[in-house]
């Protein structure tokens, strides 16, 4: 079995009801979701806790922790990484799951790192909802941060190109899914 096999073992889920959807923060997660989610970053995490554990000998208190929410009207949850092992200056690690039958099929191909505030996009592709994330560039005159796009192209949910430094972007606006508040879930 695959560790996305033996996560889901644990994680029966079905793509929540309008009875359980927050519409601000997407549909609601239930403990044995986060546990399932938990043992899933445990088991795919498992070389950074060494690392990790080394990380909080010098900075205690700056655990790995991650926020999830489900992408509404879909079978996805996002989950956000924070912690001194999974990010750099530029942000920090994102999973984009999908539940099928028997296992999570990562969606996501996000090399670049990302910040919160994590929402969702009233424009789709493929059916499936743009996600707005935050990105940040370091130029010559400093750090600038953007907003950007991860959009799905018909089998994973990809970055959009960064933007020129010299454009000004306006926000886009959504419905909340993840801000800073929500990430607090210890992984170990």
């Amino acid at each position: 079995m695959t560790k996305l096999t033996l996560a889901l073992a644990a994680f029966t889920i079905l793509a929540p009801t309008s009875s359980q959807a927050n519409p601000i923060r997407g549909a609601v997660l239930s403990a044995g979701q986060l546990s399932a989610i938990k043992h899933f970053l445990r088991a795919d995490l498992a070389e950074t806790q060494r690392d990790e554990h080394e990380y909080q000998k010098s900075f205690p208190g700056n655990y790995l922790r991650f926020g999830a929410a489900h992408l509404p009207g879909t079978d996805i949850t996002l989950i956000f990484l924070e912690g001194g092992t999974v990010c750099g200056s530029g942000g920090c690690s994102m999973y984009i799951l999908k539940h099928t039958h028997s296992s999570f099929k990562d969606i996501g191909d996000i090399s670049d790192p990302i910040l919160t505030p994590i929402t969702v996009l009233n424009r789709k592709h493929h059916g499936m909802p743009d996600i707005g994330v935050w990105s940040r560039l370091y130029a010559s005159s400093g750090p600038v941060s953007y907003q950007t796009v991860l959009r799905f192209d018909g089998q994973k949910y990809r970055l959009q190109t960064r933007v020129s430094l010299a454009r000004d972007i306006p926000r886009m606006k959504g419905a909340m899914l993840i801000s800073d508040k929500d990430i607090r879930i210890p992984v170990f």
